[in-house]
């Protein structure tokens, strides 16, 4: 039985999905804005995208002399769930891999801001790259990037099996949306601080933080200006520098021992006084020690269950003392050096309000 063409899909030198010709039916032309469809054009048919950022407001029909203007309700993944026109309301619902009963003709974007095929039900994500098949919750194609890649070892699997709060606008890597939603938050922590005119600089929203804006500093400025507060005070962290440093520490004093050890070895068998090789147990008798950062003396430096290097009866000793004293002072540094952005951050833009 001979196969009939149901639709054909026509792509750009760089393999971009420009348009498509259904069976029976007028060709169609795609536009892009970034990588995001904009505008689709079919015979005296034309639909527009309107959108800002990544929040889509609504979308334009014109058809002959009919103009449809239509508002878009959507999620945080930009899936259209609602839509009202002058005509008609519609509620659009999904499963969570994208599958609706709901007709594609209209609107033009669904499942996560994407353009569902009339003619298959699937999604041609990427501007086209590869399809992905709601019903059967998978790729039609494997990721040209796996499974070396964030897509995983199932190059076919649609956002790593876990779509709920996921998205996969390029085909190749499934992006979360915390992210979005993090801005999100910002924008209406930004609204609140506009209305009440003072923000909290503390986590908890203790009243003593409670601060004014200097002038000149909006709302926005305000929270992105304490939210790296807080990545400062992160960074400054001394528990987590200790541990780190004591880590690396250990590990470059591992790998300058052996490669110490190594190349001692090697340069007493090629010594052209020497006429056998040295047997290799015997090896570590010719290689130098570090002076200092011993790596049998760090190892035997007593952790908590934290991680964190102290110092007990057990190893009182001189260069214990030096070392342990030595990691306390450069995390006293660090310390001060975060704190110290920490504070200039704090004057560039808020006054203390006393409660």
């Amino acid at each position: 039985m001979k196969k009939a063409v149901l639709c054909s899909y026509h792509y750009d030198p760089l393999d971009r999905l420009t348009g498509t010709t259904p069976a029976l039916q007028s060709g169609s032309l795609r536009f892009h804005c970034q990588s995001r469809i904009a505008t689709e054009i079919q015979g005296d048919t034309q639909h527009s995208i309107m959108q800002h950022g990544d929040q889509l407001l609504a979308q334009q029909t014109r058809q002959a002399d009919k103009h449809i203007s239509t508002l878009l309700v959507t999620d945080s993944q930009r899936s259209v769930l609602h839509t009202v026109n002058d005509e008609e309301q519609r509620s659009i619902a999904y499963s969570p891999f994208g599958h609706t009963m709901a007709t594609h003709t209209h609107p033009l974007l669904n499942f996560n801001g994407e353009r569902c095929e009339p003619t298959t039900g699937h999604y041609l994500l990427g501007n086209g790259y590869r399809a992905f098949n709601p019903v059967l919750m998978r790729f039609n194609s494997p990721d040209s990037w796996g499974p070396f890649s964030t897509s995983g070892i199932n190059t076919y699997a649609y956002c790593m099996n876990r779509p709920v709060n996921s998205g996969d606008p390029s085909g190749h890597i499934s992006l979360f949306i915390g992210t979005q939603l993090l801005r999100w938050s910002r924008r209406a922590q930004a609204r609140l601080v506009e209305t009440t005119g003072f923000i909290y600089l503390s986590q908890n929203r203790h009243p003593i933080s409670r601060a004014a804006l200097n002038p000149g500093i909006t709302s926005v400025a305000a929270v992105t200006a304490r939210a790296r507060m807080y990545k400062e005070l992160d960074l400054g962290n001394v528990v987590n520098f200790k541990q780190k440093k004591h880590s690396e520490n250990i590990i470059a004093a591992s790998r300058r021992y052996l490669s110490l050890k190594e190349s001692a070895g090697q340069r007493l068998i090629t010594h052209p006084n020497i006429h056998e090789e040295l047997p290799n147990q015997m090896h570590y008798l010719v290689a130098p020690r570090p002076a200092h950062e011993d790596v049998n003396f760090l190892k035997n430096i007593e952790t908590n269950s934290s991680g964190l290097p102290r110092q007990t009866a057990n190893t009182i000793n001189l260069p214990t003392t030096n070392y342990l004293r030595k990691l306390n002072l450069e995390a006293e540094q660090h310390w001060a050096k975060h704190d110290a952005k920490h504070e200039q951050i704090r004057r560039d833009h808020f006054t203390s309000v006393l409660p």
